[in-house]
């Protein structure tokens, strides 16, 4: 079971809430990449889970929250990389290991770009938690050589890749290429490997 504390602020879940959760997500994630964003609503995903309208509002307050909330479990189940080499490759290896993730469900990543991007209070809460998720991996794979502005430049490359994947200005699939290069960019000459 994932940790109920990172997707809702409805805090405090007990197992059976935290199944029925679980059950909303599955059946939002199935949804996407059947049908796509733009044909879920809350309603459908109820009806795919077994529960009410009721019970999904219960947990998420729009279908971004919802869109929002399966990318991240999606994403934090996937993990980390196992870190080895230098700075630079255990670098590569982070986002090698976050676009092969998205990579693997375009429908879903295509989603949360937009859920993502919603000024609601949930889904800022949900992009908060994200962001920090991607944060801490690159300076763990920085090491020593991590500094806040390498952090941020790193960051900032990563998302942009995500944004630019999620316009449809760039496959998901050529994220690693794109990314790798602009690891090797930015990290020239600010770090000894």
């Amino acid at each position: 079971m994932v940790d109920d504390s990172w997707f809702s602020p409805r805090r405090g879940l007990n197992a059976r809430q935290t199944a029925t959760v679980e059950r909303i997500f599955d059946a939002a994630e199935a949804f996407l990449a059947d049908r796509g964003y733009e044909e879920l609503t809350l309603r459908l995903v109820a009806a795919d889970t077994g529960v009410s309208s009721a019970t999904v509002y219960t947990y998420f307050s729009s279908k971004n929250h919802l869109c929002a909330g399966v990318f991240c479990r999606y994403v934090l189940q996937a993990g980390a990389p196992e870190f080895a080499g230098d700075v630079v490759e255990r670098v590569q290896q982070v986002v090698r290991h976050l676009s092969a993730t998205i990579a693997s469900a375009p429908t879903l990543a295509s989603a949360a770009t937009r859920s993502l991007m919603a000024p609601e209070e949930d889904v800022a809460e949900l992009r908060m938690t994200l962001g920090t998720h991607w944060a801490s991996l690159f300076h763990r794979a920085l090491g020593e050589a991590s500094t806040p502005e390498l952090n941020e430049a790193l960051l900032l490359s990563f998302s942009g890749a995500l944004l630019h994947a999620g316009m449809g200005a760039l496959a998901y699939e050529d994220l690693v290429g794109h990314l790798s290069r602009a690891v090797e960019t930015v990290l020239r000459g600010n770090v000894q490997s």
